[in-house]
């Protein structure tokens, strides 16, 4: 893989995000380096005081290792591989560059170097938008609570007028059956006007009249 072949889109494709950092895995190094992933690890354990502790490199273990093939397809090549992969922070990578110390490593740390600098500012620039998407979720949430509280509040008070409007047309209901009651024995003794059948009508003469 020549040098110039390599372009930052391709070295930023290759950072993960592991433990909190920004990482590389040996295999993904070792092939932007040119070297094979074995000869770069014999050179790490060759030089292990210039990689002292995470902050340079640290061993996935089995849980990470699995977890990683699952999130990243290209990197199912190392699903049955019997030792967990490394990853390389970007110290570990300029310290790496320096113990391979071949043109083709000095020339790919500085592309290496300014890919995770502007990957670490991309990520604090989305990390900042998610956080201002949160607040105004939060915002909302607690607007339609707030508007959730009123119209059950509003129901309530609807409800309870409605109850208190049914007792009032209950009582006035009441007293008209009542008044209806009332009525209806006076109405049965008014005599009819007119013939009635069944009674022996005579006219009047204008004498007794």
């Amino acid at each position: 893989m020549e040098q110039a072949l390599i372009r930052p889109e391709e070295v930023e494709n290759r950072i993960l995000r592991i433990r909190g950092r920004e990482v590389m895995i040996d295999a993904d190094v070792a092939e932007l380096f040119q070297v094979k992933t074995g000869e770069m690890n014999r050179r790490l354990k060759n030089n292990a005081e210039k990689f002292p502790s995470e902050t340079y490199v640290f061993e996935l273990n089995a849980e990470e290792k699995q977890q990683l093939v699952q999130e990243v397809p290209r990197l199912e090549r190392i699903k049955f591989s019997p030792v967990n992969p490394k990853a390389f922070t970007e110290y570990g990578i300029i310290m790496m560059s320096t113990v391979l110390n071949s043109p083709t490593a000095i020339a790919l740390c500085h592309v290496v170097v300014d890919t995770f600098v502007r990957f670490r500012r991309q990520n604090l620039l989305i990390q900042e938008l998610r956080t201002e998407i949160q607040r105004l979720r939060d915002g909302f949430s607690n607007k339609f609570e707030e508007l959730a509280l009123e119209i059950d509040k509003l129901n309530h008070d609807f409800r309870a007028q409605v109850a208190e409007y049914d007792s009032h047309l209950q009582v006035v209901f009441e007293e008209i059956m009542k008044f209806r009651e009332q009525l209806e024995p006076s109405e049965r003794n008014i005599p009819p006007i007119g013939f009635v059948p069944g009674t022996n009508w005579q006219a009047s003469s204008p004498e007794e009249e």
